[in-house]
């Protein structure tokens, strides 16, 4: 569990600029296609994005030339309803079925530190879901120092709608701790649907 201070967040406008960040994202979301797995398990298995592909090398070695630290947070769609703020963290251990909230995920061998929390994210990342039902590509807020660029991750063929749909949770107390589940489904989604955000957060060596 990521944990950490809560920085303040401020959302700025989508814009359909180019950016920086366009070939990595590019070569990022063919890992949702092309890898097996599911989620974060997708992009890495040991907190650290290594690129494998000629693509994802180039990528990765322009950024890291050009001094950018990044890491990698994802982050589903269910985080659009009513989450106790207990719940509101970020999860580095991948798997548990139950994560609203995965990373971070490192890029390259950079290490780190001062990485924003899950919650000082949180509502940055729901404006960003909406703006992506909206039809936007793209999403921008500051977590502290560090800047976050948000993009959708969609539903591209009927075998992702196998997995994902819009469900219910439900918070319990039980046994003296508060437990999640997931309950009816409440959405169907389509192909073209965001299914979660991709949250890309950096800043520049100094």
């Amino acid at each position: 569990m990521m944990l950490g201070i809560a920085f303040q967040v401020e959302t700025q406008k989508a814009t359909n600029s180019e950016h920086f960040l366009d070939p990595f994202n590019a070569a990022v979301q063919k890992r949702f296609h092309n890898v097996i797995g599911f989620g974060m398990a997708r992009l890495a298995s040991e907190r650290r994005f290594r690129p494998e592909t000629p693509e994802e090398k180039q990528v990765v070695n322009d950024l890291t030339r050009d001094g950018y630290q990044i890491s990698l947070f994802l982050a589903a769609r269910e985080i659009l309803q009513d989450v106790p703020v207990s719940y509101r963290v970020s999860y580095a251990k991948m798997g548990s079925g139950f994560d609203l909230m995965n990373g971070p995920v490192v890029v390259g061998e950079q290490k780190l530190k001062g990485l924003p929390d899950g919650a000082a994210m949180w509502e940055g990342t729901r404006e960003a879901l909406r703006q992506f039902e909206r039809g936007s590509e793209r999403w921008a807020f500051a977590a502290g120092e560090w800047d976050v660029e948000a993009r959708p991750v969609r539903a591209s063929e009927d075998k992702c709608l196998k997995c994902h749909a819009s469900r219910q949770l439900i918070f319990e107390e039980r046994n003296g701790g508060a437990t999640m589940r997931y309950g009816r489904e409440t959405q169907a989604l389509n192909i073209g649907d965001p299914i979660g955000a991709l949250l890309y957060v950096y800043k520049r060596k100094d």
